[in-house]
């Protein structure tokens, strides 16, 4: 009996242990503002200005298309992602917009997408 209610609790703190553990993985590693520096460099270079309603939500989508690239330039792919014109969308909105060159594509299955041309210049070291 003893050794049933022993084995109870050692289930129960593991079970805890990994619910913690996947609580904090299900939350985001940032917060929008931790790239608004980065944002108003972004708008700077591509010439990107938004209203007072519109600014929290493009630097929401900019800085989810950030993190993105930051976690997935840090994995060893042979491949690079970085942030271009279209970093201030969501996943949703790049997909509805057509494409007039036929050179642009999203690609990401999260909740957002940052658009890249189809054909990359070689990653510099």
């Amino acid at each position: 009996m003893r050794r049933n209610v022993e084995a109870a609790v050692l289930c129960a703190v593991l079970c805890a242990v990994l619910c913690a553990v996947c609580a904090s993985a299900c939350v985001p590693a940032f917060q929008p503002e931790d790239f608004e520096l980065d944002f108003k460099q972004w708008m700077a270079e591509f010439g990107k200005s938004y209203a007072r309603s519109e600014y929290a939500q493009r630097l929401a989508a900019f800085a989810d298309n950030a993190y993105f690239a930051q976690i997935h330039n840090k994995m060893q792919y042979s491949w690079k992602v970085g942030l271009n014109e279209f970093a201030d969308l969501t996943r949703e909105v790049c997909r509805s917009k057509p494409s007039t060159s036929g050179n642009v594509t999203c690609n990401r299955s999260s909740v957002t997408s940052t658009c890249t041309p189809k054909t990359l210049p070689p990653a510099s070291s």
